[in-house]
């Protein structure tokens, strides 16, 4: 089929701020206020849903990054980042697009809607419905999904890993170790000191 998004993304007038093989992130050439970006997929999609998970995960990413980036620059108030999925939700051009939108106070973008009062009841029934789908949702990478008994069994080796006490082999002097042994326990040393430098990174997000 013929996608306008897919076109644009190939042509020449694209103004690109971010690319790699899965995504791509590109000023909006009929923005809502100046600075709009777009964050697509390069393969075509329609829907979020036709996403697979690992670039889900990369495209929120890409659009956290660049709505802090516009918050540097253009020393902002806010920003929008929107996603319309599905013509009902205002979905224009058949392609996943999310909308990172600066905000300025008095900008006079209108993002409210009529708000809708609700019973306890249809609060309750939206509730059990959606927990029915929800109770055996599992987060995973690409689009592997786990039925319940799956993740029962899941849960039953790791309790019969929990029982199992190993008793700690004694230390060895540190000369006696192989230089293999020394160079994976580096490898060990350097996984922790990234994993705790992305958690400082990530704590200091807003």
């Amino acid at each position: 089929m013929n996608c306008a998004v897919c076109s644009f993304i190939k042509s020449d007038k694209i103004k690109k701020i971010f690319e790699d093989e899965e995504i791509v992130a590109f000023l909006n050439p009929t923005p809502a206020v100046p600075g709009e970006v777009l964050v697509t997929t390069k393969k075509h999609y329609t829907v979020l849903g036709q996403v697979p998970n690992f670039v889900v995960g990369e495209l929120f990413s890409l659009a956290n990054k660049v709505s802090i980036a516009l918050f540097e620059l253009l020393n902002l108030q806010g920003t929008n980042i929107l996603v319309n999925d599905g013509t009902a939700a205002g979905q224009q051009v058949p392609h996943v697009l999310i909308h990172v939108i600066p905000r300025k106070e008095g900008d006079n973008l209108n993002f409210d809607w009529e708000r809708k009062k609700v019973s306890e009841d249809e609060l309750k029934t939206a509730l059990l419905k959606l927990k029915s789908v929800t109770d055996n949702l599992v987060i995973t990478e690409d689009d592997k999904k786990y039925s319940s008994e799956a993740r029962e069994e899941k849960k039953s080796e790791n309790k019969e890993d929990e029982k199992i006490e190993e008793k700690p082999e004694p230390a060895e002097p540190e000369e006696k170790k192989s230089e293999e042994e020394k160079k994976d326990n580096k490898g060990y040393k350097e996984i922790e000191i990234k994993e705790n430098y992305l958690g400082r990174q990530l704590r200091r997000l807003p």
